[in-house]
């Protein structure tokens, strides 16, 4: 079955829930753990730290999105901490199927290795906002594949490398 939607709430979800709307999963982790290609998983408003939030690793081509239209709503930090937020290797050379998916209206912050690391697929990154990250290399996107990123109307504030 393909294209199913799970929701993350960071304060009142439950990873025991079910990821409907009505009952969303705590962690990103668990919604992409329960995902299948072609799949959603969509953050309410709110913060997004903490082990199950940050170093994902995403091995099918799911889109991560914010229920908000407002960018800044859905915030993923690594809260300064040496962590990745999301890897992704969901292409072809990769561990995972399908390539595409994404990320779509949130916000990354703080981490003090690259926010985004795409090994294989190509993933879509639109109306993302990436700020305050510092990395030897490619603080806010470093991609390693000959996929590539697709990168549109995303902003990038106060990042180092």
């Amino acid at each position: 079955m393909c294209c199913a939607d799970y929701y993350v709430h960071p304060t009142t979800g439950s990873d025991s829930n079910p990821g409907s709307l009505g009952l969303p999963f705590l962690s990103i982790e668990r919604a992409v753990n329960a995902s299948i290609a072609g799949d959603s998983v969509w953050l309410n408003a709110g913060l997004y730290t903490g082990q199950h939030n940050t170093g994902l690793i995403i091995q099918r081509s799911i889109t991560i999105r914010s229920v908000s239209a407002s960018v800044g709503a859905a915030v993923i930090s690594c809260g300064g901490r040496r962590d990745t937020s999301v890897v992704w290797n969901a292409g072809p050379g990769g561990s995972g199927s399908g390539g595409g998916g994404g990320l779509s209206g949130l916000t990354i912050r703080d981490c003090t290795a690259s926010a985004v690391v795409v090994l294989s697929g190509k993933p879509s990154i639109n109306d993302c906002r990436f700020t305050n990250h510092t990395a030897p290399f490619g603080s806010s996107v470093r991609v390693s594949t000959q996929d590539g990123a697709s990168i549109a109307r995303s902003r990038f504030d106060h990042n180092r490398a």
